[in-house]
């Protein structure tokens, strides 16, 4: 199997994976700082030229401006999300002839908007505004997005990134400033908070929800650890592992081959880690594999 791994350096690489131990290492993109990948419309990515920043999507390359950090596709409406943590903003990529620019959120001067990405359990866009601890659902009517509700936290967490229940009206969202797991339900036209745990010191980055919606990771950079929790059948979770990403900074993981292994970008120690999914638990199979800046995961 392989995988593209996007960098905060250079290059998109593709990765073989065999006998449950990484085996050899490709430049699939020879491109400036492609820091977030997506599987749809061919591969969509964020990159940059000359530090102008760009999204690639379809054929089109967008001029985005600012340095956007994520890029999603919300393909029940054909749109794209890029979220800009420095600028504050959220840009609405739509196609008419071409991919461009349809949209533009401008927030508060302290809003570091981290995330955006459809929620089709619920027919909503979800927007994560880490500066001003809010985490904000828009409904999409004839291709523009308008507020339908919003949760503000009440402590300085840092919601980061979010996944979300494959079936049910539920949320799960990580926060980066103070590393917690929170579990929404959506009701009624309201974000509920169901539950939190917390998770250990550092700084929380990547979330993801197997597609059986059994099990859910989350992982804790500095710190440098990976939470295993068991999902129940009404949504709620239940810790059942701590381990090592056995490497520094994980930036991101991912899912790979139907949920059977999960890979880790250590962006500060520059590799890769492997693990084996096992009822839900993790088990180290490879790890202190050389990539540089790995930021994004992808399975190709």
């Amino acid at each position: 199997m392989k995988i593209l791994v996007g960098s905060y350096n250079k290059n998109i690489y593709e990765v073989s994976i065999e006998n449950e131990k990484f085996k050899e290492t490709k430049i699939f993109k020879n491109i400036e700082k492609p820091s977030y990948l997506i599987n749809d419309l061919n591969l969509s990515y964020i990159y940059s030229i000359d530090k102008i920043q760009y999204a690639h999507i379809e054929n089109n390359d967008v001029l985005l401006n600012e340095g956007a950090c994520h890029i999603s596709y919300d393909k029940v409406n054909n749109l794209a999300y890029t979220s800009f943590y420095g600028a504050g903003l959220l840009k609405v990529l739509a196609k008419k002839d071409k991919w461009q620019i349809s949209e533009t959120f401008k927030y508060t001067s302290n809003s570091k908007i981290h995330y955006a990405e459809y929620i089709d359990t619920i027919n909503l866009v979800g927007v994560v505004d880490l500066g001003e601890n809010n985490l904000m659902l828009y409904e999409v009517i004839d291709g523009k997005l308008t507020l339908k509700t919003n949760y503000i936290f009440q402590e300085n967490v840092g919601p980061r990134h979010f996944t979300f229940h494959k079936t049910l009206p539920i949320i799960y969202l990580i926060s980066e400033l103070i590393p917690k797991i929170f579990v929404f339900k959506y009701e009624n036209g309201s974000l509920i908070l169901l539950e939190e745990h917390f998770l250990t010191d550092g700084y929380g980055s990547a979330i993801r929800l197997t597609k059986d919606n059994k099990f859910l990771y989350g992982a804790v950079r500095k710190s440098n650890y990976l939470f295993s929790f068991n999902v129940g059948e009404n949504g709620l979770i239940s810790l059942t592992q701590k381990i090592s990403t056995e490497g520094d900074h994980p930036r991101d993981f991912n899912l790979i081959d139907c949920d059977k292994y999960l890979v880790v970008a250590n962006m500060h120690s520059n590799d890769l880690s492997l693990f084996k999914i096992v009822n839900g638990k993790l088990y180290l199979k490879d790890s202190k594999y050389n990539l540089d800046g790995g930021a994004s995961i992808i399975h190709k």
